[in-house]
């Protein structure tokens, strides 16, 4: 008995007269669903912007939620306001760019707060931060600083929220108030390890509600104006109905496992864009002091070597390694340094000349004359590896699979191989490199005439390098020759920097060298090798930074005979140039072993006839021989060009990857354009009644017939003149006549359920009709034109 009270409550006849808009102060307080709207898209906002802050992006964040609420708040009055809608949406922009700009700025981190913390000098350092971040941008630079995707984040939020509040408030639309949060928060998640969180728990739940709360809200609008009575309490039941939707769609979600950590799911689209991420993967480099939230190479061997703060290096395995020495894997090296990190310019291909692996593994003339042995691994992908690199130990010289050799400052400076495919799992290839062979000796008899190429390019830094750096580095290693400065420079960084992966990123407009030997004095590897290459390069020492990962004891598994590397075992090290004797390996990272050095190469040595003390090669005349090689190879169809013409996505796959990488944004942009035009189609009558809208789309679509207006008929004789040209006289009659009715009659009447099915029927008859007589007039395979078309003009009845 007290269930069929309350239902019997529920369903109660109104009590007030439910077509009258009541007005005024209380119709705005009781008007409920404005205000549960408002409350479900608050509950929607608040939890994309808790996920979002609960992330931790950055340092320097500002609360998030306040840019929501002032948003949604903002957006909220505005669009109640009675004027054009652009003059608003103006006014609304220049609000929300002055709240970002303002709670950015009382947020950041200022570079040195003894200059002032005033609005003057924050206003200032942002615009110098920006500028040096466009720069960077521009010209392929790299910047670790957050201000830029902290100014983007927030105004993202902003934007978010303030769209929201328009799309509820004037365009009853709740997928376009929902869809961006809902994508913020997805992608958020997206990078977060676990099950789904209870932020979207709540979004999803408050989604489902307001989604139901609007189309019931335009529902009543209808019935208001067909006068259509409704419960009281009807949106009660919509809510505990929405109640239920929303829980079954959380224990869903709860169920599934997200797309990140669906490791099919994730390889499919991670291989369906990759021809389109790969485009926009160096914008990276401007972007390293956004912490990444999951375990990401350390080293992608491509153009940046960023360095980062903070890293996790992962233990899941990526490759096995087959052996005889120890040693560290070089995949790729780098020449400029910008004060955050590393670039890699100038690099030129050209494809394996055709040496064997078995030939190669006996060395080559420049590989002899520097006194190289020939290394041979091999290498078996298990894992998720950077796939643009063949790594191999010291410089390589031929590798099993097709690839083309990468030249810095020439021929004779070998930085990398290239494999024309990409690496994918369970590939194994072979790749045999030259390892210094060297003694001490050797390297100190070497004298300082470096090739003019090698000189130009290793020798760079920045203009504005910190002096205190060079000053550094006089007091350890000035006037000692290069070996000895190489030497007593990696022993200072060994001995009085710590390793650690737990490190923050440099202060904004701070060299990263600077930072590291004055203020941190701890790091890791690429910290530790960067500050000896930077370090050598103040004494006009070439130095290079090369990435890799290392082969040590460690890492070797008893069972495979291999060493299984990981994450844990990537590396950096400075490579230092010797005259006549090329690249040498140095270790200034504490850790690992330093590296071993032959004591006696006079086998090496008398193999060339070479005494101590004595260049082993005239560098230039083997760098003029090896220029005459490339020539001949490029005579015959092997062109020498820049790294970026390296064909890393040939083959069949690459075809299938491009393919439904095209189809899935072309899917995107088919959907993108039907909500065009689909806002386009209803925007101009959405003022009009039910019955006056079907009219004015049916006079417009009489128009695109090609059918000629003229002014003298009645709405039922043009409905009828219409007919007798696209057909469907039963739609346009009732049509015509509804429309009549209600023009010059009493309003909208009121209809049974039945009766205003049937009359949309009739519209979609007539409709369909118009659409027909469209295509036969502007696609030429259906073009067909009658007489009467021709000869019968249609009056336009205005309403």
């Amino acid at each position: 008995m007290t269930a069929a009270v309350q239902w019997d409550e529920i369903y109660r006849a109104s009590e007030h007269d439910p077509f009258e808009r009541r007005r005024g102060i209380l119709g705005l307080i009781g008007n409920t669903e404005r205000w549960l709207n408002l409350a479900l898209l608050f509950v929607a906002l608040m939890a994309m912007t808790n996920s979002l802050e609960r992330a931790n992006w950055v340092d320097e964040m500002p609360s998030l939620t306040a840019a929501a609420v002032f948003g949604l708040a903002s957006g909220w009055v505005l669009s109640q306001i009675p004027i054009r809608a652009w003059l608003l949406q103006v006014a609304g922009v220049a609000l929300g760019l002055v709240w970002v700009f303002a709670i950015v700025m009382a947020n950041m981190e200022l570079a040195d707060p003894l200059l002032g913390t005033g609005i003057e000098a924050r206003w200032s350092e942002m615009w110098l931060r920006l500028r040096d971040w466009g720069s960077a941008l521009l010209e392929g630079g790299v910047s670790s600083d957050p201000l830029p995707f902290v100014l983007m984040l927030v105004f993202a939020t902003w934007a978010v929220a303030y769209l929201a509040a328009w799309a509820v408030v004037r365009w009853r639309n709740a997928w376009v108030a929902l869809i961006p949060p809902g994508f913020v928060l997805l992608t958020n998640i997206s990078y977060l390890p676990g099950q789904p969180s209870l932020q979207f728990v709540v979004f999803l739940f408050a989604a489902v509600l307001l989604v139901l709360q609007l189309h019931f809200a335009k529902a009543l609008a209808r019935w208001r104006q067909d006068r259509i009575a409704w419960p009281d309490l009807m949106s009660i039941e919509v809510a505990f109905a929405g109640v239920w939707i929303a829980l079954a769609l959380i224990v869903s979600a709860w169920l599934i496992p997200t797309a990140n950590n669906w490791g099919p799911v994730a390889d499919l689209w991670n291989r369906a864009v990759a021809p389109v991420s790969d485009r926009f993967e160096g914008l990276g480099r401007v972007f390293i002091g956004v912490s990444s939230k999951r375990d990401i190479p350390v080293h992608g061997f491509g153009e940046v070597l960023p360095l980062q703060g903070q890293v996790s290096l992962s233990s899941a395995p990526l490759m096995e390694v087959g052996s005889d020495e120890l040693g560290n894997l070089r995949g790729a090296v780098y020449d400029e340094y910008t004060g955050t990190g590393w670039l890699n310019t100038g690099i030129t291909a050209q494809p394996l000349l055709g040496t064997t692996v078995e030939a190669a593994a006996f060395g080559t003339p420049l590989t002899q004359a520097q006194l190289r042995r020939p290394v041979t691994v091999t290498v078996t992908v298990v894992g998720p590896v950077p796939d643009r690199r063949l790594l191999a130990l010291g410089d390589p010289i031929a590798s099993d699979v097709p690839g083309s050799l990468l030249f810095g400052a020439g021929p004779a400076d070998i930085v990398g191989l290239a494999p024309d495919d990409r690496l994918e799992e369970g590939v194994t290839y072979v790749v045999v490199g030259g390892v210094s062979a060297a003694a001490i000796d050797t390297l100190l008899a070497s004298g300082t005439n470096y090739p003019a190429g090698i000189a130009e390019r290793y020798t760079q830094l920045p203009d504005d390098l910190p002096p205190e750096i060079a000053e550094l580095t006089a007091s350890i290693a000035g006037g000692l020759h290069p070996y000895a400065a190489a030497q007593a420079i990696e022993a200072y960084l060994r001995d009085n920097f710590a390793y650690s992966t737990e490190v923050s990123d440099p202060p904004p407009l701070r060299d990263a060298v600077d930072y590291f030997l004055f203020d941190a004095q701890a790091g890791y590897f690429d910290h530790h090798a960067t500050t000896m290459a930077v370090m050598l390069r103040t004494l006009g020492i070439p130095t290079r930074m090369a990435a890799g990962f290392a082969l040590d004891e460690e890492s070797f598994d008893n069972i495979s005979k291999t060493y299984v590397l990981s994450e844990q075992d990537a590396w950096a090290w400075p490579e230092v140039y010797f005259a006549g004797l090329g690249w040498v390996e140095f270790n200034p990272t504490p850790g690992r072993d330093l590296v071993i050095r032959p004591g006696d190469d006079a086998v090496l040595r008398s193999q060339l006839d070479t005494p101590l003390g004595a260049s082993p090669i005239d560098e230039e005349l083997l760098l003029a021989e090896l220029d005459d090689l490339f020539a001949a190879e490029a005579a015959d169809g092997a062109e020498l060009g820049p790294v970026a013409e390296v064909d890393t996505g040939s083959g069949l796959g690459a075809i299938v990857v491009q393919v439904l990488t095209f189809l899935v944004i072309g899917a995107v942009v088919v959907f993108a354009g039907l909500l065009g035009v689909r806002f386009i189609w209803e925007y101009p009558v959405r003022e009009l009644g039910p019955t006056e809208r079907r009219w004015a789309k049916l006079q417009r679509l009489t128009g695109w017939t090609g059918i000629e207006p003229r002014a003298t008929r009645t709405p039922i004789e043009w409905a009828r003149e219409v007919a007798t040209v696209v057909g469907a006289a039963d739609g346009f009659e009732a049509v015509a006549r509804d429309y009549t009715r209600v023009r010059y009659g009493s309003g909208e009447p009121e209809r049974s359920e039945d009766e205003a099915a049937a009359l949309h029927e009739h519209y979609r008859e007539a409709r369909n009709q118009l659409w027909r007589q469209i295509a036969r007039r502007f696609v030429p395979w259906r073009r067909r034109r009658s007489a009467v078309a021709e000869s019968t003009s249609v009056g336009d009845v205005r309403i």
